[in-house]
C-alpha cells in the first residue's frame, strides 16, 4: 500500500530500510512491556503478532476466499490480545476466556466498518483491489454490481451482528453493555 489512512505509507517516507528496522525494534519492545504479567502473556503477544502477521500474509498473497478468518486473524487477534492482557493486569485471570470472546467480536465489527469504508472508496474510484473484492464476495455482492450503497446496507447488517453477539457477551459478564454508553452521549 502507498497510503494508511490517507497519509504516505512509511516505507515512501523513510524508506523500507528504516520502516522494517523501527518495527524490528518495537515488536520486542512490545513483548518486553508484557513480561511481568507472567509467560502466558509474553506467549499470547507472540502468538497475536504470527497470527496477524499470517492473516496479513493471507490476506496479500493468498487467494482465499475466507474474509472472517483473515479478519480474525490479522485484526480480531489483537482486540482478543488486549482483552486478555487488560484481564491480566487486573488480577482477573479467570475472565480471559470471556473477554477473548468479547474482544473477537469488537475486532470483527471494527474490521468489518473500515471495510465497509475502504469499499466505499474503491467503488467510487473504479479500483477494486483484492481485500475489497473478499469483502465484497462475502457479503454476497457481484463485483460488477457494487455499489456503495449495497456495500453500506449489507456490510452494515453483518456489522450490527457482531456489535449484538458483543453485547450480549458484555451483558453475561454484568459489563454495562455498549449500547447504553452510546444513549448517554450528548
Amino acid at each position: 500500500d502507498t497510503t494508511r489512512r490517507g497519509k504516505p505509507a512509511s516505507w515512501l517516507v523513510h524508506g523500507v530500510s528504516r520502516t522494517v528496522l523501527v518495527s524490528n525494534m518495537l515488536i520486542p519492545k512490545a513483548q518486553m512491556l508484557v513480561y511481568d504479567l507472567g509467560f502466558n502473556a509474553a506467549k499470547s503477544v507472540v502468538d497475536t503478532w504470527f497470527s496477524i502477521t499470517l492473516g496479513e500474509v493471507l490476506d496479500v498473497f493468498s487467494n482465499t476466499r475466507d474474509y472472517i478468518r483473515v479478519v480474525d486473524l490479522k485484526t480480531a487477534s489483537l482486540f482478543q490480545l488486549s482483552m486478555e492482557l487488560g484481564c491480566l493486569a487486573a488480577g482477573r485471570g479467570d475472565l480471559v476466556g470471556e473477554l477473548r470472546e468479547y474482544g473477537l467480536y469488537v475486532g470483527r465489527a471494527y474490521q468489518i466498518a473500515d471495510d465497509m469504508v475502504d469499499s466505499a472508496k474503491s467503488i467510487k474510484s473504479g479500483s477494486l483491489e483484492k481485500p475489497v473484492t473478499r469483502f465484497l464476495e462475502w457479503l454476497g455482492i457481484e463485483q460488477n454490481k457494487a455499489s456503495v450503497r449495497e456495500v453500506m446496507r449489507r456490510g452494515s447488517a453483518r456489522l450490527i451482528e457482531n456489535l449484538v453477539m458483543a453485547e450480549k457477551k458484555a451483558v453475561s459478564l454484568g459489563i454495562e453493555p455498549l449500547s447504553t454508553r452510546l444513549k448517554l452521549m450528548p
